[in-house]
């Protein structure tokens, strides 16, 4: 959605198909191959070190510096650009923006597409990570609050400045929640343990990220 919005946005008309693939957003890193250019996805902790198979990467940016850091390990070159892509979505979706005014639920909770999540959630409006992406996005911004295990519920909630909180995921590796709030400037985040751990503490501090480097680094060079 992101990256045809954004040549869109820049009234750019594709000439041709890419030359090379383009990974971005998402613990997606694995899948990865010699010579795939890379803007702001990221390692997926889960997996092991032998199913990263690639040898050299053009990386444009990535989601954290723990990405980063595990990169330059392997011998891969990476800037220090950090973000998820998806912050960029009220720039591309001033729709959502204006709706985002008009808020609906006082609470969602959002789980990890791989969390055992059952119904009963204390009372909370509940939305399946596997609902369309629309009504997913509509229903994260006309939130006042939102909680999730997953990641990218989080990532959109605080791009359009709704209060979120992320809840730990026993499934999920730590990996990539530091990555997303090391690169928005949050050494000192907090994930909480349960929802109603979640609802005392409240929403996370806001991102502390300028998203101008992840823009700039755009790869519009591979569309023509």
């Amino acid at each position: 959605m992101i990256v045809p919005l954004l040549l869109a946005q820049r009234g750019w008309r594709p000439t041709a198909a890419p030359t090379r693939r383009l990974l971005t957003i998402g613990s997606i890193m694995h899948l990865a191959q010699t010579g795939d250019v890379v803007w702001g996805s990221g390692r997926n902790g889960r997996l092991r070190e032998d199913e990263h198979r690639f040898d050299q990467l053009d990386v444009r940016a990535v989601r954290g510096p723990c990405t980063r850091d595990w990169l330059l390990a392997r011998g891969v070159g990476c800037p220090e650009v950090f973000g998820d892509p998806a912050l960029l979505l009220p720039s591309v979706r001033p729709d959502l923006t204006l709706l985002a005014e008009n808020k609906r639920h006082r609470v969602t909770f959002i789980p990890h597409i791989d969390d055992p999540w059952r119904q009963e959630r204390h009372g909370l409006h509940f939305i399946s990570p596997r609902a369309n992406v629309e009504h997913v996005l509509r229903t994260v911004v006309q939130s006042e609050f939102v909680v999730a295990t997953s990641l990218h519920a989080v990532i959109v909630a605080e791009a359009f400045g709704v209060p979120a909180r992320s809840i730990i995921n026993r499934a999920e590796p730590e990996f990539k929640f530091a990555d997303y709030y090391l690169g928005t400037g949050r050494p000192n985040y907090v994930r909480a343990s349960s929802i109603p751990e979640a609802l005392a503490l409240g929403g996370e501090t806001a991102p502390v990220i300028n998203l101008q480097p992840l823009i700039d680094a755009f790869p519009i060079d591979l569309f023509g």
